[in-house]
């Protein structure tokens, strides 16, 4: 049966197929002016703050490929020519080998010097005007939207923010209201990090406010993960950070530390399990280990472990050592076993298989060596530790005293831990040799604390330290301790 084609018929027809050609509806809320799939969005709340704090920023004139600080350098004239007034967004989308921007903020007069640019054209998509201008000598697009001021390296992006392409279920709509009354804030994907032939999913967003200082950087947020496939996330579920100690024992000649915390070895246990797709538990060893981290430098990788009943997890090792001769006043054991103490945490520690074992307090250091074992003692002995370091003592109130896994790079490395969460590439800042990332697990997600300090030349002695210059092996035990003495003339 058909129906005849009324006059109304058509009206309602042709104002339904107009409905259709016309962009969405929107707030002003700036997620909605973001292009679909950005790689890196940063959140400004003043633009000309942010342009000084980067330029003045003795840190990220060292990283490499800093995103930000490259962009603002590479285009001098379109960031002279911005004049917000209100939070902004820059947002970075890779097409090919192409990476474009988009910048958007509240409308005003004045937005924007189009009058110290060359002339512009202007086009027409869905019945939205595009102002297609050139400025250092590149093309860029411009438009007004519901009140929004939108600029963009990319026409297809702009054309895709006008149809309003960015999914309602995208996890950068959640993520974009964090963190609001930031400063700066950044909202990415972390990605992985590869070590050796393994690679590590750190997690699929992360929205981090970032203080950026001349002598450094610290940032807090939060880190997600809704993949279905287990990342370093997953080891940590419903796991309680633990309080963080190792510093106490770590060589201040180490290069990179990466330790983690738990409260309880059999949920870490079947978390593994879940993370490794196997059935392996974790040995007896780790069921009184509260927290435990690897140790890298030039003399290869040790690891220590931090017990809260010493003596329970001595005897789970009795089996395993036979005593050696003493340095120090601290006992070596020779440690065999044919079961891989370490090699469940990997990657996310480094494993070893250790040879040489000794306890100081509540620690148990492993080795693979004895020259290795007696240089972490003679560290200990003499304070030479990270807990002593000026740049740690700095930067402990803006570290967690609590967290699920902690990154120490002592070299200035920025590596794949770090370098997503700065915006920029590998590389090495020599300026900044501590560099710190915590992961704190929480319901779901895991607070995120960063920081990256300066040496301070006028505090590169560490307090309370005695630097060795040799050591000797005498015959005899000696009978008195060292008498100090002033001699007065």
């Amino acid at each position: 049966m058909q129906f005849p084609h009324t006059p109304i018929s058509l009206v309602l027809l042709a104002l339904l197929m107009a409905a259709c050609n016309q962009p969405p509806e929107r707030s002003e809320d700036l997620v909605d002016f973001l292009p679909p799939n950005p790689e890196v969005v940063i959140k400004i709340a003043n633009l000309e703050t942010t342009k000084k704090d980067f330029e003045n920023s003795n840190l990220y004139q060292e990283l490499s490929n800093p995103l930000l600080l490259e962009f603002i350098e590479k285009h001098p004239g379109l960031m002279g020519s911005l004049k917000p007034q209100n939070p902004s967004t820059l947002s970075f989308q890779k097409k090919s080998d192409t990476t474009h921007y988009t910048f958007s903020t509240k409308y005003h007069e004045g937005i924007f010097a189009f009058d110290s640019i060359t002339p512009a054209h202007q086009k027409t998509y869905k019945k939205q005007t595009i102002r297609l201008s050139l400025n250092d000598e590149k093309q860029f697009y411009s438009t007004v939207l519901d009140s929004i001021f939108v600029i963009s390296s990319s026409e297809r992006a702009l054309q895709e923010i006008i149809d309003g392409a960015l999914p309602e279920e995208s996890p950068i709509r959640k993520a974009f209201q964090l963190k609001q009354t930031a400063e700066l804030s950044s909202i990415f994907e972390p990605g992985s990090v590869v070590i050796d032939s393994s690679e590590l999913k750190l997690g699929t967003q992360a929205v981090i406010a970032l203080d950026i200082l001349p002598k450094g950087v610290s940032a807090t947020g939060i880190l997600m993960d809704r993949d279905s496939l287990p990342g370093i996330l997953s080891v940590f579920e419903g796991l309680v950070p633990q309080k963080n100690d190792i510093a106490k024992v770590i060589p201040l000649q180490a290069e990179q530390v990466r330790t983690i915390t738990f409260q309880d070895a059999e949920l870490l246990s079947n978390n593994l399990q879940k993370f490794h797709g196997d059935s392996i538990a974790l040995p007896p060893f780790f069921d009184a280990v509260t927290e435990m981290g690897s140790i890298a430098g030039s003399d290869g990788v040790n690891m220590v472990v931090r017990s809260i009943d010493p003596d329970i997890t001595q005897e789970e090792l009795n089996p395993f050592i036979s005593e050696l001769s003493p340095f120090r006043e601290i006992t070596l054991f020779q440690f065999t076993s044919e079961e891989s103490l370490f090699g469940r945490l990997y990657p996310i520690l480094e494993t070893i298989s250790p040879k040489i074992m000794f306890r100081w307090d509540d620690f148990f250091v492993f080795t693979e060596n004895e020259e290795s074992a007696k240089s972490i003692i003679t560290a200990i002995k003499n304070g030479s530790v990270l807990e002593n370091a000026p740049t740690y003592q700095e930067a402990l109130p803006e570290l967690s005293h609590a967290s699920s896994f902690s990154l120490y790079n002592l070299k200035g490395q920025i590596g794949p831990w770090v370098a997503s969460f700065l915006a920029s590439e590998k590389g090495r800042v020599t300026k900044h040799p501590f560099i710190s990332l915590q992961l704190s697990n929480d319901r779901g997600f895991a607070h995120v604390n960063l920081v990256c300090r300066e040496l301070n030349e006028s505090k590169k002695q560490v307090s309370g330290v005695v630097t060795q210059l040799f050591a000797m092996e005498l015959e005899a035990n000696i009978l008195m301790g060292p008498q100090f003495f002033t001699n007065h003339r």
